[in-house]
């Protein structure tokens, strides 16, 4: 229980305090969030999760795709659930400039074959469809391209940067590379779909894992921080 006086009652203990207070707030403006492409994590210790599973997270379904045949299944059949980078651990995106960077982290290495997809939606209360999609393929750990598609298209178009030491991935997805109508109302009507996925290739199988919803009005900007 407090003394008489409340928690500053000794002026020793509330000049510590302020002293404390004083020293956090230069600490932060002499070294502000500065987020980079480049394999180095130790920014993102700043950003809050805007999504995080456990070892134990399980959907109950998982989605199939094999001749271009698309299949609902449980997730007992899955082959390749909790393997390969397909569970995720951590998910945060922070706005840079004319820039969204995200972050990934995995419960288990990432193997090649594994792909992240963004599905992305624009007024998803009014139940449009998804038109674009961004893809992030992970095959090594060198800096590739996040890859956008247009539903019907088999042409895709760059539209940033992934890099990823194995069980961490950071991106930078350029605003300006996005089509005009999404780039200029981002935060006001879309929002996108994460997912995972692993493709087999000698059977050309595909084992997608869906995980969670995320506004475009609920990531942060990066001098907020």
């Amino acid at each position: 229980m407090l003394e008489k006086g409340g928690l500053f009652a000794d002026k020793r203990t509330m000049k510590k305090f302020l002293i404390c207070a004083v020293f956090l707030a230069c600490f932060f403006q002499l070294f502000p969030l500065d987020i980079t492409i480049n394999n180095d994590y130790s920014e993102w210790k700043k950003v809050f999760n805007l999504a995080s599973f456990s070892p134990s997270y399980n959907p109950v379904y998982f989605n199939e795709e094999k001749n271009g045949v698309i299949t609902t299944l449980t997730i007992d059949k899955a082959q390749y659930w909790a393997w390969g980078g397909t569970l995720l651990k951590e998910f945060k995106a922070v706005y840079k400039g004319d820039s969204i960077c995200f972050y990934i982290s995995t419960q288990n290495r990432m193997a090649r074959g594994l792909i992240f997809y963004f599905y992305l939606y624009k007024d998803r209360n009014k139940g449009n469809e998804n038109t674009y999609t961004l893809e992030i393929p992970f095959t090594d750990y060198t800096e590739k391209k996040i890859l956008l598609w247009e539903y019907g298209e088999k042409a895709t178009r760059s539209a940033g940067i992934f890099i990823s030491n194995g069980t961490k991935l950071e991106g930078r997805i350029d605003i300006n590379a996005l089509p005009p109508d999404m780039a200029d109302n981002l935060t006001e009507r879309y929002s996108f779909d994460l997912t995972t996925c692993y493709y087999e290739k000698s059977t050309g199988t595909y084992e997608e894992f869906f995980f969670t919803t995320v506004y475009f009005k609920d990531i942060p900007k990066e001098n907020e921080l």
